[in-house]
């Protein structure tokens, strides 16, 4: 009789034991769905401010957009828009949380013209200062800080001679205060080529090879012209291209500049030619960029020049054949001829195969008949 009743005591207490776990396990659950629903998106502040000393005032109610990228796809994942006060100051809330290498960019128009920041990551998006600039088309404060002009090697073109193949990458920074851009001609910065260039092509990275940027103006001074606005600050901007320029047997290279330029290294095949210049000085000699290449000798350029000068060097001499390779022209007469016979060829074999389709297909059909007359006969 003891024993049962001291049962019955700690059966409501074991049934309170379990409530409390029970309870306990409740809230757990909610508690962590919450922390994660709240972990997932996160809520972004910041303030437009103009980088340009004494621009233009701030439109009220600028309207801002803020786009998370995928970096895979480059593709947003997400797209908000608000309104900033009359301060500048904006809010997103429900922001898609980024990891990885994706990224978030804003977007507002200032000035005329589209105005985004840099790629931002989740690290950086407590707070944001969202700089605008105004825009002049004139590359004020544009600098090329660094490149190199290498002469890749001796072409001979069939009936055209030799000429220089010449790889040109040039690293440009803006250190002013407005965005370099002409609206008018969606333009920032144009460069001429020496004079002769030709077959002027862009040279674009291996994983974009359609992202080209660069607008190519034929004509026997050549001139390439950037599509990218130049923003203050940014990371350098980094422009590649390559063409040829006829090398009877010498060359004058004059390459002028529009802006500042300095810091250019030039690549040219070692004991291949005589390079004369004040502008620049042997630095390197005998270097490798490949074992197919020759190697290299290396000329740094000497102090900076000033917007609108060139860098001009003489090379004089014969190319050994190690440096020389020989190009032939598409649509010569040979090829043409070649071309109408493949084109001959085809026609005739499409031909073949129409009789022998036909021919084969006529047996079929008479050897089905034929079976189709015999099961008659069998059948009857």
């Amino acid at each position: 009789m003891l024993l049962s009743v001291q049962r019955w005591q700690y059966k409501p207490i074991q049934l309170f034991v379990w409530l409390l776990l029970g309870l306990g396990l409740l809230l757990g659950g909610t508690i962590q769905s919450a922390q994660a629903q709240q972990s997932s998106t996160i809520r972004v502040e910041g303030r437009v401010e103009r980088g340009t000393p004494n621009s233009i005032p701030l439109p009220s109610n600028m309207l801002i957009e803020l786009q998370a990228i995928d970096a895979a796809t480059a593709t947003p994942l997400q797209t908000l828009t608000t309104f900033a006060d009359a301060n500048g100051h904006f809010i997103f809330e429900n922001v898609r949380r980024l990891s990885g290498n994706n990224f978030y960019i804003l977007y507002t128009t200032y000035d005329g013209l589209r105005q985004n920041t840099q790629p931002l990551f989740a690290s950086q998006m407590n707070f944001v200062v969202f700089l605008v600039y105004e825009v002049r088309p004139d590359p004020v404060g544009v600098e090329i800080v660094g490149g190199s002009i290498q002469i890749d090697e001796f072409a001979n073109i069939t009936d055209g001679g030799t000429n220089l193949v010449v790889l040109m990458q040039l690293e440009i920074v803006n250190r002013g205060d407005y965005i370099i851009y002409d609206q008018e001609s969606g333009t920032s910065l144009a460069i001429e080529l020496p004079v002769g260039a030709f077959s002027v092509d862009e040279v674009t990275p291996e994983q974009t090879p359609n992202l080209k940027h660069l607008q190519i103006e034929d004509g026997v001074i050549p001139i390439i012209r950037d599509t990218i606005p130049l923003i203050p600050s940014w990371p350098t901007h980094t422009i590649r291209v390559t063409y040829f320029i006829p090398y009877p047997d010498s060359a004058v290279f004059d390459q002028p500049f529009p802006v500042k330029t300095s810091n250019l290294r030039i690549w040219i095949p070692a004991e291949s030619v005589f390079v004369e210049s004040t502008h620049i000085s042997l630095a390197e000699e005998d270097q490798i960029l490949s074992p197919e290449r020759p190697p290299y000798d290396v000329y740094e350029q000497v102090g900076s020049l000033q917007p609108n000068e060139s860098l001009v060097f003489t090379l004089q001499g014969e190319p050994p054949k190690s440096t020389s390779r020989r190009y032939g022209l598409p649509n010569t007469s040979e090829e043409d001829e070649k071309s109408a016979v493949q084109r001959i060829l085809i026609i005739v074999g499409i031909i073949l195969l129409a009789i022998v389709g036909f021919v084969v297909w006529w047996s079929l059909r008479a050897r089905q008949a034929h079976l189709d007359e015999v099961l008659e006969r069998k059948t009857q």
